[in-house]
């Protein structure tokens, strides 16, 4: 492994892949955890990098490259508190990558990044390579542009996390012969218990628990105002929650928890790898996910495997998984007085909960059974496009 210098003599790579995060941190952290690591996207990153030249691109909040082996990544820098020097250090991020893209000639583009999606449309089609979108989430299909691009002969394949998100892109048009979907795989390591030394779950009665990145679009406000009202106006002061996260919004957050006198019953443990989730939701009776939009949250299949009663949000691909009062408590987004009810009675009825928990244990069998992994469903697809850049021509 050595820092990256020059592309050297041999430039093409096989796959580019576009994602968010500190990549260059993300491959150094592969020699620290399990072996068999699917829950990490850049685990699987580097599956594809033991047989093909992967050239992998990043926005973060520093830039830096590496290479090893076959593993080519670059993390630009992408972010900034204010919101115009965001947006030109994210453009003048995407014309590095774009360089990186002509400079090696991948035969495929992978993006997750959807904003990101027209420009890499047109470098696609300067190098000839295949672009595959992934990831893609319910409000990317309420943009006019995202539906044209997908639906163009140019992009030949489209990785969805949910059969709602295949049958709605059907819906606008979309060919359903180059829509795949891929469910995360979850390996036996994640269900091991594990110690946790900052959070005391016996000092409640009835425990709640949010776990996910802290911004507003996760409904985290509507959650605490929630507390407030089930604490200071129903009375029900055996009750925490536990906030497993962390995010832009988290110090606002915890002095919006302190203005509502919550210290006591609202709890902050910052973020933690998905090594340790299993551990602190084991230790709760509900997950609550007041999300506004999701695709299918990681964080509600793990709520599912970890067999707890969850409330969410009737929004995206989860509803492929769950039904109302049997598997989960719906409710609608942005709305406090149905997240204090949904709670309530759940909190009032022990039956109700352990007979979701009894439907979960059959629902997280059949998951189990349904779960792909992302590099083998793409490796599959480049064995049979081995040439996307010559099938294109000919049609």
């Amino acid at each position: 492994m050595q820092l990256f210098g020059h592309a050297g003599p041999q430039r093409h790579a096989t796959v580019a892949i576009i994602k968010n995060g500190d990549v260059v941190a993300e491959y150094n952290k592969l020699e620290t955890i399990w072996e068999n690591n699917s829950l990490d996207f850049i685990w699987e990153i580097a599956q594809i990098g033991r047989k093909h030249k992967t050239l992998v691109l990043s926005f973060c909040s520093e830039a830096r490259s590496l290479i090893d082996r076959n593993m080519l990544l670059f993390s630009f820098k992408g972010g900034h508190s204010n919101r115009l020097v965001s947006i030109a250090l994210k453009i003048k991020a995407m014309l590095g990558m774009g360089f990186k893209i002509l400079t090696f000639e991948p035969k495929y583009i992978v993006t997750m990044d959807q904003f990101a999606l027209p420009f890499l449309y047109l470098i696609a089609r300067l190098t000839r390579s295949a672009l595959i979108p992934f990831s893609v989430r319910e409000d990317d299909l309420e943009r006019t542009w995202f539906i044209c691009l997908v639906r163009s002969r140019f992009i030949t394949k489209i990785l969805v996390c949910s059969k709602y998100l295949k049958t709605e892109l059907i819906k606008h048009g979309v060919s359903k012969d180059k829509i795949a979907v891929v469910y995360p795989k979850y390996p036996n390591e994640f269900f091991t218990i594990r110690e946790i030394y900052d959070y005391d779950a016996t000092k409640y009665e009835y425990r709640l628990i949010f776990v996910g990145r802290l911004v507003r679009l996760k409904g985290i406000y509507e959650l605490l105002e929630a507390m407030r009202v089930l604490i200071y106006e129903k009375k029900r002061s055996d009750i925490g929650l536990l906030y497993v996260g962390s995010g832009p919004e988290e110090a606002f957050l915890k002095n919006k928890a302190k203005e509502y006198k919550l210290d006591h019953n609202v709890l902050f443990v910052g973020y933690k790898d998905v090594l340790s989730v299993y551990s602190y939701l084991i230790k709760s009776d509900v997950l609550v996910l007041p999300h506004y939009t999701e695709g299918i949250g990681r964080v509600h299949l793990e709520g599912i495997l970890s067999e707890i009663p969850m409330i969410i949000t009737e929004t995206g691909g989860f509803t492929d998984f769950v039904e109302h009062n049997k598997t989960c408590i719906f409710i609608r987004p942005k709305n406090v007085r149905d997240i204090v009810d949904a709670i309530l009675r759940l909190y009032d009825s022990p039956n109700l909960r352990q007979s979701i928990r009894d439907n979960l244990v059959e629902l997280k069998r059949i998951i189990r059974e349904q779960q792909s992994v992302f590099y083998q469903v793409l490796m599959q697809y480049m064995n049979d496009q081995p040439n996307p850049g010559n099938q294109e021509e000919n049609k």
